[in-house]
């Protein structure tokens, strides 16, 4: 990815996983463009790994377990904020241009589902679309994609089919009584009751949950289909003028942002950049927080509008059961609910264990028992503590530097303190250590000055 489009930090996995993803499609190994001279530590010899130099080359397939065609490719992930993924594809369904022998047959169960009833409704329009345009699509095989390669949505409809036509005609037509509807907003609850087509969908509807394998003695590839779409959420300022705030005169227009003529706010350019603040000044330093605060464990709601402020989220899109690595919560911002948890609820959190408790009620399971943060430590400034400096030390050896007595002299009036922290304490006189070469030296019999007049003795240390 880097050798094509450069470094993209937060947006570097799934751009790796989508052109991974057109490769296979395509059957196509995209080249590296500036790769020139390979590194001459790379030893590739014996090994089933190329490189992706020059031209694009062609991907073959490789049989999997059943015989079927299928490509197969790594994608990896280290970013900076501390990801660290690796996700294995495999091509699903069949390769351009092949067949596969019907397995099963009908009438099918086709569900759809989305995040609200908009999006269903385009969804369904867009299905019925891709039917018309393509006649070669298969109706057990866009049955078993729908079942097998759909997330399962809140917001559900299935049909009950037996021909193409008759799917086209029920996903035009909701009013058909072959279409099921529902709406999911718990727990997926145990299998329908029946067995049937019909009791499958509505049951499926209702949220219980479906075992789709079972359906397929031998399941049929899979094909291209359009998938659910994104819900369109507006993000703008409110256009409408905002209550006056408590205190305006009736009658009287609150001051606002400026908007253009379409509503939207308009930025004021900033002007010339304000002269620094003389360090003269003296700024007051916010003062530590009160030792032994009691500890308050944060119910699901404070947690969870603390976890959507950082994901930029509405709270009430943050279920209970939701995954937080699922929503985006990265490795930042869970070291900055970590730092939140500990100033403002007195509870001490590993960063590991928001990896272990993934979910909102899960963490506030963990919470409830959590222990609570250490007490800060104060330290006081004190004389130097009674120990080796204040105890002379002698030697039997004479020595040039003057000795001095210990004085007691009174301690100096301590200032008052202009830092938030405290003066450490002198640090402590270490014992002169009596050099073993000095002493074994001076016992030696050729001790003395050396002349060079003087020849070269067995027992001089020039001989040694």
């Amino acid at each position: 990815m880097k050798t094509n489009i450069g470094h993209l930090e937060a947006a570097a996995g799934i751009a790796g996983l989508l052109t991974t993803v057109l490769a296979m499609d395509h059957g196509l190994v995209p080249p590296n463009p500036h790769l020139r001279q390979p590194n001459r530590h790379l030893r590739l010899d014996g090994t089933p790994l190329i490189l992706a130099d020059g031209a694009a080359r062609p991907w073959a397939p490789v049989p999997d377990e059943s015989g079927r065609p299928v490509r197969r490719a790594g994608v990896s992930s280290f970013g900076f904020g501390g990801s660290n993924a690796h996700v294995v594809l495999q091509t699903g369904g069949l390769p351009r241009g092949g067949t596969a022998p019907v397995t099963a047959g009908g009438p099918f169960v086709v569900p759809l589902s989305a995040r609200d009833e908009r999006t269903l409704a385009d969804y369904r329009t867009r299905l019925a679309d891709a039917l018309d345009r393509d006649p070669g699509l298969r109706l057990d095989q866009v049955a078993r994609t729908l079942q097998a390669g759909r997330e399962e949505l809140p917001h559900r409809l299935a049909v009950v089919a037996s021909d193409r036509a008759g799917l086209i005609a029920a996903l035009r037509d909701t009013d058909s009584q072959t279409v099921y509807r529902g709406v999911v907003t718990g727990q997926a609850a145990d299998g329908p009751t029946g067995a049937g087509p019909a009791d499958l969908a509505a049951g499926w509807c209702t949220g219980h949950a479906v075992d789709w394998d079972a359906l397929w003695p031998v399941p049929p590839g899979r094909v291209s289909l359009p998938v659910p779409g994104f819900t369109r959420t507006a993000h703008w300022f409110p256009r409408a003028a905002d209550e006056a705030p408590a205190g305006t005169a009736a009658g009287s227009v609150a001051a606002g942002p400026r908007r253009s003529a379409d509503g939207r706010v308009l930025l004021t350019p900033l002007g010339p950049e304000e002269p620094h603040r003389s360090r003269s000044v003296p700024v007051a330093a916010p003062g530590p927080e009160a030792p032994g605060a009691p500890r308050t464990a944060p119910g699901a709601d404070t947690v969870r509008e603390r976890v959507a402020a950082a994901l930029g989220l509405p709270p009430d899109e943050i279920g209970d059961q939701d995954s937080l690595t699922a929503l985006g919560l990265d490795s930042i911002m869970r070291v900055e609910l970590v730092r939140w948890l500990h100033d403002r609820h007195g509870i001490t959190v590993p960063t590991s264990e928001l990896y272990e408790h993934d979910t909102l009620a899960g963490l506030t399971a963990y919470l409830d028992a959590a222990p609570p943060a250490p007490e800060p430590v104060t330290a006081v400034a004190a004389g130097p503590p009674p120990g080796p400096a204040s105890v002379p030390v002698t030697s039997a050896e004479p020595t040039d530097e003057p000795t001095h007595e210990p004085t007691h002299e009174p301690a100096p009036e301590a200032a008052p303190a202009t830092e938030p922290l405290p003066t450490p304490p002198p640090r402590p006189r270490r014992p002169r250590i009596r050099s073993p070469i000095r002493s074994l030296s001076s016992a030696l019999p050729w001790n003395g000055p050396w002349t060079p007049t003087s020849a070269p003795t067995a027992a001089s240390p020039t001989a040694r």
